[in-house]
């Protein structure tokens, strides 16, 4: 068995021919390209306009030129971003998200030549004021949203026009927009103590979380209500009811209002209820009356449910 050697004009064809299937595949691969490249910068296929919707606060013009940023220039500096088919919506997503904070979500669509960009801003639940108590921080407060999230400054508000919240919470050193002060699950447990106050005509307009968990609910008529956010809430929660429904408590203290003359009422010792008189000097918390008797005039009085 034997191999023929090819002949020298044998291997020049074969030569030629190969050069010529290159330079075909070369040439159509370059008309493919250039068909795309002119396909692509079509007019027609151009976004023209881009149009914001779903903006309650947020600049449209602001947002505009986020969006039409993303869109200028070239991929390889041949194909438009513009072109309708490589608009770089997760690039769009991406920037606007980042920029503002108070987005909480955003669709992109196409509708022709124009870029449709769908927003949902976050809903003001409350304000964040600074970490220490009733101080507010250098910089002013910050909208918070239902999820405890920090989306934006706020201007100055004067009165009870949005409930404020104070504490370092879980934000980090100098952390504020873009960040949560609280989880959703704590600001929902206060929200539902809150309109359970309400219930029974207390209305609340701040609270401090401090350290160890300490919750401090500034009621408008005066007092203030201490649990700590560690408690089971359900029991917590029945405890407060317990109180704020029954006539039998702090019969002392007069008014109709029982909260106006008291500087806080203190849930965290499970249903031993202690409150305090304002004027009255702080003494241990064993040496109060039980639920529905008399305190005495220098006592913490204390008050026990169920």
């Amino acid at each position: 068995m034997y191999h023929a050697i090819p002949s020298a004009k044998k291997l020049k064809e074969r030569k030629r021919k190969l050069i010529i299937r290159w330079s075909l595949s070369f040439l159509c691969l370059i008309s493919v390209f250039s068909l795309a490249v002119w396909i692509l910068s079509e007019p027609s296929l151009q976004i023209k306009k881009v149009e914001v919707e779903g903006n309650k606060v947020l600049s449209v013009e602001e947002v505009r030129n986020i969006a039409e940023k993303d869109l200028s220039g070239k991929y390889l500096f041949l194909f438009p971003k513009k072109s309708s088919f490589l608009c770089p919506r997760n690039a769009i997503r991406k920037d606007i998200l980042s920029a503002f904070p108070r987005v909480s979500s955003l669709e992109i669509t196409l509708k022709k030549n124009t870029l449709l960009i769908s927003l949902t801003e976050r809903d003001s639940a409350g304000i964040w004021c600074g970490a220490e108590k009733d101080t507010e921080t250098a910089d002013g407060c910050f909208y918070m949203d239902g999820t405890g999230y920090l989306f934006d400054r706020s201007p100055s508000f004067s009165g009870d026009a949005y409930f404020k919240l104070y504490g370092k919470g879980i934000l980090k050193d100098g952390k504020t927009v873009g960040h949560n002060f609280i989880s959703a699950e704590l600001f929902q447990k206060i929200s539902e103590i809150r309109t359970m106050l309400e219930k029974y005509g207390k209305k609340t307009s701040g609270i401090y979380l401090g350290d160890d968990q300490l919750a401090e609910l500034t009621v408008d008529s005066g007092c203030k209500i201490v649990w700590s956010t560690d408690q089971a809430f359900v029991p917590l929660k029945s405890n407060m009811e317990a109180v704020f429904k029954s006539s039998e408590w702090g019969k002392n203290i007069s008014g109709k209002d029982k909260c106006a003359e008291l500087e806080y009422i203190d849930f965290r010792f499970g249903n031993k209820i202690y409150y305090r008189q304002k004027g009255m000097e702080p003494v241990s918390k064993n040496e109060g009356s039980t639920f529905g008797e008399e305190p005495s005039a220098t006592s913490t009085s204390k008050a026990t449910t169920g």
